[in-house]
């Protein structure tokens, strides 16, 4: 571990990360979910999710943070690598919460929010509810977990993404930042303290700034928060440009990530 120390004061702004490095992936997940696919097929894609780090990573460890509404089939367990842990939230009082307050929350919100072509935006507010507190949720919670000391960088990664062969490791060796998306404009004129935003479906960052993530997760669903009980719209990726101190942000361009949107089709970002 003081080695991995070392490296970092080789350069004010850079860090030695390669292939051989020893990282994380926090793959946020929802295998079972009645907002999508069968189990198989979406237990199928994080499969890839899953050999597309293992392409790029000699040494990594993988934590599937699993907040479907039961368990993955114990018949579909032994086909993960063994670098892959789960973490299951199914049991959790909170998830269950989250399930029942969007309901309320669409319904209420849809009376005043529509769409551009008026068709009712229901159905969007509450698998926007659900994806966005249920990942705030589970990501705070797993970070308390980690022995950030034993990782030279730690990742973000949307389940059922995949990282491409055009990956670049050497993107994310920025000591003490936090290597993102680099930010565009909201798309989101109700969300007005954010006029920007960040994709957050791959991002990382440095194990020496762990404190920083946890008070930016803390905040984060205070905010998610404060903006749903308003009925109003907000998302993590809009909550990280607002609440993230830029200084500790460096934004990139491509991300090379296959990204799955709505089950329909795949986004090369």
């Amino acid at each position: 571990h003081f080695q991995n120390r070392n490296k970092w004061k080789n350069s004010s702004e850079t860090m030695s990360l390669n292939k051989d490095s020893k990282v994380l992936f926090l793959v946020t997940s929802a295998i079972n979910t009645l907002f999508g696919n069968n189990e198989k097929t979406r237990f199928a894609e994080t499969i890839g999710t899953i050999n597309s780090i293992n392409a790029n990573f000699n040494n990594v460890d993988i934590i599937l943070i699993e907040a479907g509404f039961k368990e993955i089939n114990s018949n579909l367990i032994p086909h993960l690598p063994k670098n892959v842990k789960i973490k299951y939230f199914n049991t959790d009082p909170k998830i269950k919460e989250f399930m029942e307050e969007c309901v309320y929350y669409s319904l209420e919100a849809s009376k005043k929010l529509v769409s551009s072509n008026g068709k009712s935006v229901e159905n969007d507010l509450k698998l926007g509810f659900i994806k966005n507190t249920t990942e705030c949720y589970i990501f705070k919670n797993i970070l308390t977990d980690i022995d950030f000391k034993k990782y030279d960088r730690v990742f973000k990664l949307s389940g059922r993404y995949l990282l491409s062969p055009s990956f670049n490791i050497e993107d994310h060796s920025k000591k003490g930042k936090v290597v993102i998306h680099e930010k565009f404009p909201s798309n989101q004129s109700l969300i007005t303290e954010s006029p920007f935003m960040h994709l957050c479906f791959l991002w990382s960052f440095c194990p020496s700034i762990s404190k920083d993530i946890k008070e930016l997760y803390d905040n984060l669903e205070i905010w998610l928060d404060s903006k749903f009980s308003k009925r109003t719209v907000a998302d993590i990726e809009h909550g990280i440009y607002h609440l993230l101190d830029s200084k500790k942000i460096h934004g990139i361009k491509p991300l090379n990530v296959f990204a799955k949107i709505g089950e329909k089709e795949w986004v090369l970002s």
